[in-house]
């Protein structure tokens, strides 16, 4: 099965702040499903915590996780959404 991983999620386990995320992201590794982050996600963590190429492939590939960039159209789609819920708020 394929994994799709937040920030939240990759910073609860970097950060050691919520031992249920970290538990379930293992549990995923143990089963074998292929762990992916989409592009938005590499962009997030990369100058919150790791701030460099070489450390976030580094830790990327100790926890083989894989990169999967969507076509421009899904982020459009995505940018129109996150628009409407904040009108919305």
């Amino acid at each position: 099965m394929k994994v799709s991983i937040d920030t939240c999620i990759l910073l609860d386990l970097l950060l050691d702040r919520d031992p249920e995320s970290t538990a379930r992201l293992a549990r995923h590794r143990r089963n074998h499903d292929e762990l992916v982050i989409c592009g938005m996600v590499y962009g997030e963590l990369f100058p919150i915590l790791l701030r460099n190429r070489i450390d976030t492939a580094l830790f990327l590939s100790e926890m083989n996780i894989t990169t999967h960039m969507c076509r421009m159209e899904h982020y459009a789609f995505a940018g129109r959404k996150w628009s409407e819920y904040l009108k919305r708020r």
